[in-house]
């Protein structure tokens, strides 16, 4: 001021604070700065807002209230979704091809051109409406630079074929024009994402979408779905739809599509969810796993399980079969000498072959089909080789989740690599009344049903047989057996065995020139693992559970009293509080380590 030179600041988006005190006391400042103005003398403050008058009309300024600060009023065009994401496309990367097509951007909203039936008939209207002071420059730039730089990260093969294309380009637009809804995909089961809450008299309520897609009261869609009251639920409702989750169909639809008859909607969706079966590609498992998939690439964790799925793959599993266990323990002291090993494959009180298996699922991502086939078996069989196991025990229901979740889908070697080991196991103890036997079982019908062999299982039932087990072991006196989970296994099973034999004597039947006769081993081995799981159920002795983490981490000292302060560490509730209280047999660098994972 005192040199005399003019000053112009800026408010982009004032708006964007929901806070209305904060945003008068800018008001308010900005005025008194601009109040020592002298038109006949230099150095005068200027002030720009930038706001929407909508959204500052919900926050309760009033235009007669705002022209006091603004006297002078300039509207700025709005720019369509789809001219923001090309033109910021075409300005930053002028030199590379497009990542993103017009028929990506037509799945978004507010166009959401996607051939399927909308819960609300002005669907496009009302995403308009709401998405109005959304669509900003920096928004759309963030997204474009993710979208690129994703190019690099996430395969080729990921990024073009359906329906990961549109799971990731989705996902990139949801986490800039609505990141409550991403941050809660990253904390949440995906199922609970799109659960809604309401209110009825003073009375909260939830619903699923999918039980809202069979809802008949219009009204009551409708008020779910109010942009204004929970614009929350409106989210997650277009989201939900751009991720083509409630493209999901039952059996009778499909039928009908393919004989091209009438389908009577209202009296089909009266039937039980349960009975849906994915149409179009848009399977909600390879959805939710893309999504996961998205959610991690990138990181610096899932940067080092690659790697080091990648060296057991080279420097362990294609060495000669009589190398291969010097092989892995070379490859192992390699991750004791390396942070990022310490950090993710060998972690305190994890399983290696835990972390490895999840790390397998991660790197698979990146690997052909022929690759995932031959890495995944001969992981599986220098796993049961290598750890010597003959029976059925806590340690192997524990060690093989993540091995199930990850496996590729529409591979049935790599589920048959596994079920045919299982099979020859002894049985000696029940689990009925351990969780993870359930949730074991829950994910092996999951990895079957992806698999490709089997159609009718009810992948949401499967999923409710893990749900139902942690609900009852939450429940359950401790050693008690889990007898709803133990009925709804035994059902599963049941329909499974059943498909199964179907399918073998099918092949069986027209298995002329031995052409078939693979298949026909497919589903026998198949059925030999649902009855070893059977036989687990009925055993009359019950297996002894641990439910203290046993530590296989192997420490560099040797220090046993080194490992009872790190146990101690991790069980504090508190771990900060017993840090301070200096542990005589840790290093400062071990704790550092430690509290990192806090």
């Amino acid at each position: 001021m005192q040199q005399g030179k003019n000053i112009i600041l800026i408010y982009d988006d004032i708006d964007r604070s929901d806070n209305k005190e904060l945003i008068q006391t800018i008001l308010y400042l900005s005025e008194k700065l601009t109040s020592q103005n002298r038109a006949d003398s230099p150095g005068r403050i200027k002030v720009i807002f930038q706001y929407s008058m909508e959204h500052m009309e919900k926050l309760g300024f009033q235009n007669d209230f705002l022209e006091k600060f603004c006297n002078q009023k300039i509207g700025l065009t709005d720019i369509p979704l789809r001219r923001l994401l090309f033109e910021t496309q075409r300005h930053m990367y002028p030199m590379q091809d497009a990542v993103l097509t017009d028929k990506d951007v037509d799945g978004l909203a507010p166009y959401l051109y996607l051939g399927r039936a909308a819960l609300l008939p002005d669907e496009q209207v009302r995403a308009t409406h709401y998405l109005h002071s959304r669509m900003t420059i920096r928004r759309a730039k963030n997204m474009i630079k993710t979208l690129v730089g994703d190019t690099h990260i996430l395969p080729s093969d990921f990024r073009t074929s359906q329906p990961n294309r549109n799971t990731w380009i989705v996902m990139r637009y949801v986490e800039q024009f609505f990141p409550n809804v991403y941050d809660d995909m990253r904390r949440v089961n995906l199922k609970d994402v799109f659960s809604l809450h309401y209110n009825v008299k003073n009375e909260t309520r939830k619903i699923s979408l999918i039980d809202l897609k069979q809802e008949h009261d219009h009204h009551t869609i409708d008020m779910v779905l109010d942009e204004d009251k929970y614009p929350e639920n409106f989210e997650r409702y277009l989201v939900w739809r751009m991720l083509g989750l409630d493209g999901m169909c039952r059996e009778e639809e499909i039928e009908q599509i393919k004989t091209r008859k009438a389908v009577d909607l209202p009296k089909l969706y009266r039937r039980d969810t349960r009975q849906m079966r994915a149409v179009d590609h848009l399977d909600y498992e390879d959805i939710e796993q893309g999504i996961r998939f998205i959610l991690t690439a990138g990181t610096i964790s899932v940067n080092h399980y690659i790697y080091y799925a990648n060296k057991m793959v080279t420097e362990v599993l294609q060495q000669p079969e009589a190398d291969r266990h010097c092989a892995f323990h070379t490859w192992a002291q390699c991750m004791y000498r390396e942070e990022r090993g310490i950090q993710t494959i060998q972690r305190l009180g994890i399983s290696v072959w835990w972390s490895l298996f999840h790390a397998f699922a991660i790197a698979s991502r990146y690997w052909s089909e022929n690759e995932q086939k031959e890495n995944y078996c001969a992981l599986i069989s220098y796993y049961f080789q290598e750890e010597s196991i003959d029976v059925f025990n806590q340690r192997l229901l524990d060690e093989l989740l993540p091995l199930w979740d990850g496996m590729p889908a529409r591979l049935p070697e790599i589920f048959l690599a596994v079920v045919t080991k299982l099979s020859t196991l002894s049985v000696c103890e029940n689990w009925n009344h351990y969780e993870n036997f359930f949730v074991f079982l829950s994910r092996s019908l999951r990895a079957l049903y992806r698999s490709g062999m089997v159609s009718s299982l009810d992948p949401w039932l499967i999923a409710d047989l893990a749900d139902t087990a942690h609900k009852e072991a939450s429940g359950a006196c401790h050693g008690e057996a889990l007898k709803d989970s133990k009925q709804l296994a035994e059902a599963l099973i049941y329909q499974a065995r059943r498909e199964a034999i179907q399918h073998r004597d099918f092949f069986r039947e027209h298995d002329m020139d031995s052409c078939l006769s693979r298949y026909v081993r497919y589903y026998e081995v198949t059925l030999q693992y649902l009855a070893k799981m059977e036989q687990i159920m009925k055993c009359t002795r019950k297996g002894k559970a641990r439910y203290e983490p046993r530590i296989r981490s192997k420490w560099s000292s040797g220090d046993a009293e080194a490992v009872k302060e790190t146990e101690e560490l991790m069980k504090a509730s508190n771990p900060v509080q017993v840090a301070g209280e200096n542990p005589k047999h840790l290093t400062l660098v071990r704790l550092i380590e430690l509290l990192k994972k806090y």
